[in-house]
């Protein structure tokens, strides 16, 4: 079976629907509050803003790309014509109450989570505001995220190395993305394949020698294939210039930021993406998802379904999750972009972001009612 692994951020997300005076508020008195479709970081978030709150559930872009990978994986179309992709969830949790809710909750959908790792401290958080329109506004605070560190990403360099897609967010240290980026640059070409069989055979210790044999036959003789959600944009440019990163998935605000476009407080001057020679799948919003292929020279565009957003967080961690799964399991670029495309604007219509994830057959059943091909 092809593995997606995603080594990133896990949140306890605090969610608050505002109308757009309540936004305007919040942004005029608070200077780190986000704009329209981004992410930041905060140190702490003030006490008053709780009154606002209405749900809390589990989030972050590691552990959300995670279920959206799982999801896109039916049982009834593993193996045969159509391959699924097991999702594989690296990072850490923290001490308090949240710890065991996050893992069991992740392991509902799918996500194996036998690799997560525990710090002494609190378990990462964010804070989600969603006005009127549906529009997003996100501030995290690491906790257990900022505990993920090096010497974790060399315990599970196995599991890491095993992966057909990774994905990764800058929801971590930024040390420890490149750390990930290292790993996978110095590994050795073949040694994917190695590593999936080690990994089929430690996840399934039963496992008879067909299943060994079928397991190294159908496993990548490559490293993995490595998709970087540059968010926050900040700090991200250290990534997104590593020779081991194969496509990017930049939302619009991030990409103005890397490409030396924006002109917000502290972003870069020069095109941090001039040099990068992989694919840029650059999201935005309602309107065309573009395409780069510069390895090839080859550019292309997908314009999503028209849809009545009630709430876009985690839109582009479904998007992300669903291309991981369908080029991990060897679909084209273009299929999986309209894949995605679809899978993402079909979460905007339901509340939050791993509870709005769609399963395959609710992706499907979303193309059919809106008239959108999935496969050109």
């Amino acid at each position: 079976m092809s593995r997606v692994v995603s080594v990133g951020s896990v949140n306890v997300d605090h969610v608050a629907y505002c109308d757009a005076e309540t936004v305007e508020s919040l942004s005029a008195t608070y200077d780190w509050f986000p704009a329209p479709g981004e992410t930041v970081r905060v140190e702490s978030i003030p006490g008053e803003i709780e009154q606002y709150v209405s749900e809390t559930h589990v989030g972050g872009k590691g552990a959300n790309q995670s279920v959206a990978a799982a999801l896109a994986r039916p049982a009834e179309e593993r193996g045969g014509d159509n391959p699924a992709a097991e999702s594989v969830f690296l990072g850490k949790v923290g001490t308090d109450d949240d710890e065991w809710s996050v893992r069991e909750t992740l392991a509902d959908y799918g996500v194996d989570v036998s690799g997560v790792g525990v710090a002494d401290c609190p378990t990462g958080s964010a804070h989600v505001f969603v006005d009127e329109a549906g529009e997003n506004y996100i501030a995290i605070r690491a906790g257990a995220n900022g505990r993920v560190d090096a010497d974790y990403v060399a315990t599970h360099a196995e599991s890491i190395l095993s992966a057909d897609c990774l994905l990764l967010q800058n929801e971590l240290p930024v040390a420890t993305g490149a750390a990930v980026l290292d790993l996978i640059a110095d590994a050795p070409a073949d040694v994917g394949a190695a590593a999936t069989a080690t990994a089929a055979d430690a996840a399934d210790a039963t496992a008879t020698a067909a299943d060994a044999a079928d397991a190294t036959a159908t496993a990548a003789d490559t490293t993995p294939t490595v998709l970087l959600d540059p968010a926050p944009a900040d700090g991200a440019g250290r990534l997104v210039g590593h020779p081991a990163v194969d496509l990017l998935t930049p939302n619009e605000s991030e990409y103005a930021w890397l490409s030396g476009e924006s002109t917000a407080p502290g972003a870069p001057e020069s095109d941090l993406l001039a040099d990068f020679a992989g694919v840029v799948v650059r999201t935005r919003g309602a309107k065309d998802v573009l395409v780069e292929d510069r390895s090839v020279g080859e550019t292309f565009a997908v314009t999503p379904p028209p849809v009545d957003p009630v709430d876009t967080t985690g839109a582009g961690d479904v998007f992300a999750g669903y291309l991981a799964g369908e080029l991990a399991c060897g679909r084209d670029l273009r299929a999986a972009c309209r894949t995605a495309v679809a899978a993402s604007a079909c979460s905007t219509e339901r509340e939050g972001v791993q509870t709005a994830t769609p399963t395959r057959a609710e992706v499907r059943e979303f193309a059919e009612r809106v008239g959108f091909t999935l496969r050109e």
